[in-house]
């Protein structure tokens, strides 16, 4: 996809998903909402092995080392 900033630049944005939700759709718990919630962000995140370069997360010209889950 392509959009263009205030300036008119464009950018290229890839992979983007985008999910449409009923807002108006009732949880049959707060248990049950917190649950999904849990599970929509683990699935989302990568999996991290100790002492392997799995566990560092680069962005840009920054290293972020991990040591361990939360």
């Amino acid at each position: 996809m392509h959009i263009k900033d205030p300036n008119n630049a464009q950018h290229s944005i890839q992979h983007l998903r985008v999910a449409m939700v009923d807002m108006n759709t009732q949880f049959s718990t707060p248990a049950a909402a917190k649950k999904m919630m849990n599970d929509a962000v683990s699935n989302e995140q990568p999996q991290i092995n100790e002492g392997n370069r799995a566990n560092v997360i680069s962005v840009g010209d920054y290293d972020l080392q991990l040591s361990g889950l939360f």
